[in-house]
């Protein structure tokens, strides 16, 4: 069951954010292009391919941490919060 089928709208009643940005909902979905999340994907992959070539040849032995930037692509499923 879905958010319409329990008679609400996006975005008038609910907000729907998504993660990563995908671009392929289910076959049959019909409704409003979902807002998403945008992390760099491309970079992520080439970082985490070097980070375990360097784990293997043994350059690294400690935890690696990185931020990556993320954006925010709206689309048709946020607004503003309901009157209350």
């Amino acid at each position: 069951m879905g958010i319409t089928d329990l008679g609400f709208s996006v975005p008038g009643d609910i907000s729907v954010i998504g993660f990563d940005n995908q671009r392929f909902p289910h076959e049959n979905y019909s409704g409003p292009r979902i807002t998403g999340i945008c992390q760099p994907l491309y970079q992520m992959g080439l970082d985490s391919i070097k980070t375990i070539t360097d784990v293997l040849d043994g350059k690294l032995k400690e935890p690696v941490t990185r931020l990556y930037d993320t954006t925010l692509q709206e689309y048709e499923t946020v607004g503003p919060p309901p009157d209350l």
